[in-house]
């Protein structure tokens, strides 16, 4: 029954269309209830639990499995494609009007549909959901992995020499130049284009995730508020050491924490046995050092222009500042070395003197606002992360750039629609 509910046409039905049609089956069954003498309620509520699995006891796809792999696999590879843009304005993902659609994806993500498809999973259901995410995330880091072990002496030797103009000048150039295949000879994408898509990936999921976990956290808020009220407070009050510990509770609830420990789990499973502790602690300075380096990278793409509005790019860009800084509270958490901040603080001045240095090489202003999108990166990776502030950006970025860069938006948009 709830299959064929579920399903119409190619795409799954939408949440609140499928919620509102079980509750429709629920009323007629509680009638059914009061004439016949059986436990229609309980039958019910037996079924739906089953349908938080993965599989039921007939071991059939659920209403959890399936959303999960269509969300996964459909919804999220159209947005990696840039099809599907993530609007933090709007807390949706958004069609994009240059591409065509089969679906409306804010039929699908907004706030009511993301509450229904809460309502319908559970918190059960959304853990499972969040954890089929997670792992996908981790699996991008481990390729982040190879290509930061692919170029580690190059990495190196930047980490310690950005105050260096021609020594960085040289290692960008090696780290940027495009490769060709030796069989078709057809250009490949260069590392940092290839770093720079998968962490743009990672921010991707996790911003979905997100926004899934924000939906349940209102759903359990307006249906156990004094419950959450507690939880709340039992995280607030307790150690950095402790909240480890309520990673589990805090998930149940859609509390989302400065560390992601779903992520640091799903890492640690996947780290690689034979790698030492010092050298995958040593990969990941790498790899930040190498987003850092690929973030000037951004104003090649085509799709890099950005809508105020919707505080959106064409290429999801914006979703690069949460995969950073869930990247950094993970991996140094991963690492129990307590220095995250400090990677932070690295990271930041080596972003912001390659694209200081890169745009200072420009001299067309017109090439110039093609820096704007990353100008807005940097603002949005301080506001995420709990190691920045702005005083700290000021030091090495002069916020100006930023401020002139909002304007100069807001300006084209409003010469766009005539106001």
């Amino acid at each position: 029954m709830i299959r064929s509910l579920m399903q119409v046409g190619e795409h799954p039905r939408r949440p609140s269309d499928l919620l509102a049609a079980l509750q429709c089956q629920m009323t007629v069954l509680q009638q059914i209830d009061s004439v016949v003498n059986v436990d229609a309620t309980g039958v019910f509520r037996s079924v739906m639990l089953q349908q938080t699995q993965l599989q039921d006891c007939h071991s059939n796809e659920t209403i959890t499995s399936n959303y999960s792999k269509w969300y996964l696999e459909v919804v999220l590879r159209r947005m990696s494609l840039g099809h599907i843009l993530y609007s933090p304005h709007l807390s949706a993902l958004i069609p994009n009007p240059e591409c065509v659609h089969a679906f409306s994806p804010d039929q699908y993500t907004d706030a009511r549909e993301l509450r229904s498809l809460v309502q319908l999973l559970g918190p059960h259901g959304v853990k499972v959901m969040s954890e089929r995410f997670i792992w996908h995330v981790a699996s991008q880091v481990t390729e982040l992995n190879k290509l930061v072990n692919e170029h580690r002496k190059d990495l190196l030797e930047a980490r310690t020499s950005f105050d260096k103009p021609d020594k960085m000048k040289d290692l960008v150039l090696r780290l940027s130049l495009d490769s060709k295949d030796k069989k078709t000879h057809v250009p490949v994408t260069g590392p940092m284009e290839s770093v720079l898509q998968r962490v743009t990936i990672i921010g991707e999921i996790l911003s979905f995730r997100n926004l899934l976990l924000d939906s349940l956290h209102d759903v359990l808020l307006e249906r156990l508020p004094f419950l959450l009220a507690s939880v709340h407070n039992i995280y607030d009050t307790s150690a950095d050491q402790e909240k480890m510990r309520l990673s589990e509770m805090c998930a149940a609830v859609g509390l989302v924490s400065d560390v992601d420990f779903a992520l640091v789990s799903a890492m640690r499973r996947q780290k690689p046995t034979s790698l030492s502790a010092d050298d995958h602690y040593t990969t990941s300075c790498l790899l930040l050092v190498f987003i850092a380096l690929a973030l000037p990278r951004l104003i090649l793409s085509p799709s890099a222009s950005s809508n105020v509005a919707l505080h959106a790019f064409q290429n999801n860009a914006q979703c690069l500042p949460t995969a950073v800084a869930s990247l950094v509270s993970a991996l140094f958490c991963l690492h129990e070395r307590c220095d995250a901040a400090e990677r932070m603080k690295e990271f930041l001045a080596l972003a912001s003197s390659g694209i200081l240095r890169a745009s200072e090489e420009m001299n067309d202003p017109e090439v110039l606002k093609s820096f704007q999108p990353v100008y807005f990166i940097i603002e949005e990776l301080v506001k995420r992360s709990p190691y920045l502030s702005f005083d700290l950006l000021e030091s090495c970025f002069p916020y100006n750039l930023i401020r002139s860069a909002y304007q100069s938006c807001c300006r084209q948009d409003s010469a766009k629609v005539g106001v």
